[in-house]
C-alpha cells in the first residue's frame, strides 16, 4: 500500500510541477465477464484450464481504479483477487504515459500470497502504436517486467477488429531466469450490442526462453459500460 500511495502522490506533485495537462474530466464506469479457455499473466500459466473472470473500472480525470478476480474451473474456486490504480498523462498529440501500482492477492496451495507492484509505460499514436510498459513487483518474486508493443485496428461495419503483437523480457518476475521469455499476438473482434460489447479473442504464445512454453488461448470478453 505504501508504494501505491507513493506513486500517487509522485503523479500528482508531477502534474502540479511540470504543467502536463490530464485527460479531460469525466466518470467513466465499465464492467467486464470473460470466460478464458487458460489464463496466462506475463506468458506465465495461471491455470491448467478454463476461468471465467471479473472486472470493474472506474475513470475519473485520468485516473482509473480496477478490481479483478478469477474463477479456475479445475478446482472450482476463486483463487486470484487484485486491485491496480493508475493516472495516465497526455504529453503531446502523439505519446502519452501512465504510472500506476497494484495490489495482487494470488491463492496459491490454500494459502492467500498477496504483492504489490508499481508500473509505468509509453504509449504512442505513431504508425503500429509502438508502446513500452515496465513493472516492478515488490515481495512475491521481487522481479522486473519489460514488454514492447505494436498494434493497429480496423472497422468492419460495426465490428472493430485489432491485433497486438508483443516481445516480452523478463527478469525473475514470476520464473527464475533474465532474457527475452515470450512473444505474442491477440486478435480481438469488437462488436457492440446496445450498451454491451461482445469480443471474441485469440492468443497465440511463443516460448523463447526454455521454461516459457507455446499456447493457444480462446476467450469471449462482455463489457458493459455504466
Amino acid at each position: 500500500m505504501k508504494n501505491l500511495l507513493a506513486v500517487t502522490g509522485f503523479v500528482l506533485v508531477l502534474t502540479g510541477l511540470v504543467g502536463l495537462r490530464p485527460v479531460r474530466a469525466q466518470v467513466a464506469v465499465s464492467a467486464d465477464a470473460e470466460f478464458r479457455t487458460r489464463y496466462l499473466f506475463a506468458g506465465v500459466p495461471f491455470s491448467t484450464g478454463p476461468v471465467g473472470q471479473a472486472k470493474v473500472t472506474v475513470s475519473y480525470s485520468g485516473f482509473t481504479l480496477n478490481g479483478f478476480t478469477s474463477y479456475d474451473f479445475d478446482i472450482a474456486e476463486i483463487n486470484e483477487g487484485d486491485v491496480w490504480a493508475d493516472y495516465y498523462l497526455q504529453f503531446t498529440d502523439m505519446i502519452g504515459g501512465y504510472v500506476g501500482g497494484a495490489l495482487y492477492n494470488f491463492k496459491i496451495v490454500g494459502d492467500w500470497e498477496p504483492t504489490q507492484e508499481i508500473y509505468v509505460g509509453i504509449v504512442t499514436a505513431f504508425p503500429l502504436n509502438p508502446s513500452l510498459h515496465f513493472a516492478r513487483d515488490f515481495k512475491l518474486t521481487e522481479g522486473h517486467y519489460f514488454r514492447f508493443t505494436l498494434s493497429d485496428s480496423r472497422s468492419i461495419g460495426t465490428t472493430t477488429v485489432s491485433a497486438t503483437g508483443g516481445v516480452n523480457y523478463n527478469v525473475d518476475y514470476y520464473r527464475v531466469g533474465s532474457n527475452f521469455s515470450h512473444a505474442d499476438l491477440q486478435l480481438t473482434a469488437a462488436l457492440p450490442v446496445g450498451r454491451f460489447t461482445f469480443t471474441p479473442k485469440g492468443v497465440f504464445q511463443l516460448g523463447i526462453a526454455d521454461d516459457f512454453d507455446e499456447f493457444v488461448v480462446g476467450a469471449l470478453n462482455v463489457s458493459v459500460a455504466f
